[in-house]
C-alpha cells in the first residue's frame, strides 16, 4: 500500500522506517513499478481548518520535465471540507514519474492519495 500526502508535489507517508513514521519528500514512481491509486481525498480549506468558501479545481498530473501532463481532476463545490473519491479499478501513473498538484482558487488544497505498486 502506498499513502501520498500532495500540497504542490506529493510526500509518501513511510510507517516504520528510521525515525519511524515519517514523509519522504518529493515522490516519484520506483523506475521498475507502476503506482495505481484506487482512492482520494481531496481537501479545500481557508487555511483555519473551515471549508473554503469559493469552489475549487483540482488537478491531479504527472510532471515530465517542466510540463505536467493533467491526468485527473476534482471540481470542490464552495464551503465543503473534504470529499472521498473512489476508484475501483484505479487509475495508473508510469515508472519514475512525479506526481504534482495544481488548483484554482485562493484556498489552501491538500489531497492524500491512496493506493499500490505494481509490475505490470
Amino acid at each position: 500500500m502506498v499513502y501520498l500526502h500532495c500540497i504542490t508535489t506529493c510526500a509518501q507517508y513511510v510507517v516504520g522506517g528510521p525515525n519511524g513514521q515519517e514523509y519522504v519528500q518529493d515522490y516519484t514512481v520506483p523506475s521498475n513499478r507502476y503506482l495505481v491509486i484506487t482512492a482520494a481525498d481531496v481537501t479545500s480549506s481557508n487555511g483555519a481548518l473551515a471549508p473554503c468558501a469559493t469552489p475549487a479545481w483540482i488537478n491531479i498530473g504527472t510532471k515530465i520535465g517542466d510540463y505536467t501532463l493533467g491526468r485527473s481532476a476534482w471540481a470542490l463545490p464552495a464551503n465543503t471540507l473534504t470529499t472521498h473519491f473512489t476508484y475501483p479499478p484505479g487509475f495508473a501513473f508510469a515508472p519514475g514519474t512525479s506526481i504534482q498538484i495544481l488548483f484554482a482558487n485562493n484556498c489552501a488544497i491538500e489531497v492524500n492519495l491512496y493506493g499500490y505498486l505494481t509490475t505490470n
